[in-house]
């Protein structure tokens, strides 16, 4: 926050995904400190008692091992369609089809976090267009192997909404100054 006041904030529970602790305490912490940002937490659950009152889940397809509790869901969430080097992960209807997702959309490319490689452009191209077909598109995020500054330009010019960024804001390829800038044009 102190290189820019972020609206969202997304928050990966990497103990709570894979079922060997959580950090619950931390998440609501941090909610309660910047109130006036929204908390995405991708915990690997559905279960609502995991956020906080303002936070929003994200429900990672590769959690997702049954279409008719998906349909189910009620609460608000955002769906994080996910990639790993040999593809989709989880239900195909999810990845083949957008009539069943919500407002916003994640593309995780896994393979790519942390790597500073790109973002996965074919991938979100094919989003972009299964998008086409909702009679309200989602928003799309990219997520993975974001460089620099320049790659969140080709995202803006191709229409994705967003990008989680944690790598190249730590390593300094992209600063205040940049964010700043991009929202201005």
């Amino acid at each position: 926050m102190k290189l820019y006041p972020f609206r969202t904030l997304y928050i990966a529970d990497i103990d709570a995904i894979q079922n060997t602790g959580h950090h619950h305490a931390i998440i609501e912490r941090i909610s309660q400190t910047y109130p006036d940002s929204m908390v995405w937490i991708d915990c690997g659950s559905n279960n609502p008692t995991l956020l906080t009152n303002s936070s929003t889940l994200v429900l990672g397809s590769e959690s997702i091992h049954n279409l008719k509790s998906y349909v189910a869901l009620t609460d608000p969430y955002i769906l994080s369609l996910d990639y790993n080097a040999q593809g989709a992960i989880g239900l195909s209807d999810l990845h083949q089809s957008s009539k069943l997702w919500p407002d916003h959309v994640i593309c995780m490319t896994l393979n790519n976090v942390g790597s500073a490689q790109g973002v996965d452009i074919k991938t979100l191209m094919q989003l972009i267009t299964l998008n086409k077909s909702r009679e309200k598109p989602s928003s799309i995020y990219a997520a993975g192997g974001v460089r620099n500054i320049d790659d969140i330009k080709t995202l803006t010019k191709m229409g994705i909404t967003g990008a989680l960024v944690a790598t190249a804001l730590h390593q300094g390829q992209i600063t205040g100054a940049d964010i700043v800038k991009i929202h201005r044009q």
